[in-house]
């Protein structure tokens, strides 16, 4: 299996499966790492490098290299912290070759099957290794986790902060409509957060400036209403006068 075999079948593979731009890119760092690096058996790189050299977060290389795993482009050994890092083994994906047409490149050898398991066993390890997330679920999977029932003591001091600034928040349920607002908003804007923290500061800058928009709007009738002396008779004369 060539260097262009593995490009050609991977584009023919998206032509089915819609790779995202952050798949593709990670994809085609590791392809350019092994032929970089002469084919080594496995490619073993660390987080913090495929982070740097893509731009991306650590959360949303675990999610993409699970996804090409899942698709059979790719199989990975996760790392341990500092002591290990991650090795991957890219694969033959949507070879065309016949029963002869090549090998997986950096495969593992062996006589248990190689990287090829079943289903159920890439599932079974995916749970444990870490949590799956569609990048166009992310609001609604970040909006559920922020507001679980054990970050209730949060929630209640962020309202004690809000209420200072308009007394109209004064619950955790005007907190969460604040919050609603600001990803609503989000969706149509069509911004999106691939970080669970980048996301919970966002939201809480974003409510911050709501709140206080709107407290600025309750008040201005209070501000137009105030009691207004008025006009000494000779000046409502002189008004009158055409």
């Amino acid at each position: 299996m060539t260097y262009i075999d593995l490009i050609n079948n991977f584009w023919r593979m998206h032509g089915s499966q819609e790779f995202g731009p952050n798949e593709i890119a990670l994809y085609f760092y590791l392809l350019n790492e092994c032929n970089r690096q002469g084919w080594p058996s496995p490619l073993v790189r660390p987080n913090s490098k495929i982070c740097l050299g893509l731009g991306m977060s650590e959360n949303t290389l675990m999610r993409c290299r699970n996804t090409l795993k899942m698709r059979g482009v790719l199989d990975f050994e996760s790392g341990k912290k500092s002591r290990k890092a991650p090795a991957y083994y890219l694969k033959n994906c949507g070879s065309r070759g016949g029963s002869g047409g090549g090998s997986d490149c950096g495969s593992r050898e062996g006589s248990g099957g190689g990287i090829y398991k079943t289903k159920r066993q890439e599932e079974k390890k995916t749970k444990e290794n870490f949590v799956v997330v569609d990048a166009r679920g992310d609001d609604k999977i970040f909006f559920e986790r922020f507001f679980h029932s054990s970050n209730t003591s949060l929630h209640q001091t962020l309202v004690a902060e809000l209420r200072r600034v308009n007394h109209a928040t004064a619950t955790v349920a005007d907190f969460r409509a604040l919050a609603e607002a600001v990803v609503a908003q989000w969706q149509l804007s069509g911004e999106t957060h691939d970080d669970y923290r980048l996301w919970v500061n966002h939201l809480l800058s974003q409510i911050r400036v709501k709140n206080r928009d709107v407290a600025r709007v309750a008040a201005r009738p209070a501000r137009n209403n105030q009691h207004v002396k008025p006009k000494n008779p000779f000046d409502e004369y002189i008004d009158s006068i055409v």
